[in-house]
């Protein structure tokens, strides 16, 4: 039997981790899994003591790959602020919402078009 009556939460939540992962046939919720990892990681608490090897801890602390997250396009709002041929000036940059291979589009973004 284990007491564990006066361990802390953090010694808890590493012991619960390194039970469940001696037992070869666990599955994991590899997302709640990141966050308790990072929780004990927030502690400072060793995370060497949870069974996991520090491959595997490196690989769930790990944030989503920025390289995915910048290629995922957000989704389109219900009521854009901007519509197609807007010109924005902002300070000393214009920004135009148009076709950039339409040579009108590219002339009217670098001459002086007035503010809209």
């Amino acid at each position: 039997m284990i007491l564990c009556d006066e361990w802390t939460e953090a010694q808890v939540k590493a012991f619960r981790l390194m039970v469940n992962r001696s037992v070869t046939w666990a599955a994991w919720d590899e997302e709640l899994l990141a966050l308790e990892l990072q929780e004990l990681n927030e502690a400072d608490f060793d995370l060497s003591l949870t069974g996991f090897d520090p491959k595997e801890i490196d690989d769930l602390l790990l944030e989503p790959d920025d390289d995915d997250r910048a290629n995922t396009a957000p989704p389109l709002p219900e009521n854009p602020v901007s519509r197609l041929d807007d010109l924005w000036i902002c300070g000393p940059h214009r920004v135009l919402v148009a076709d950039a291979t339409r040579p009108e589009a590219v002339s009217r973004l670098l001459g002086s078009a007035s503010r809209r």
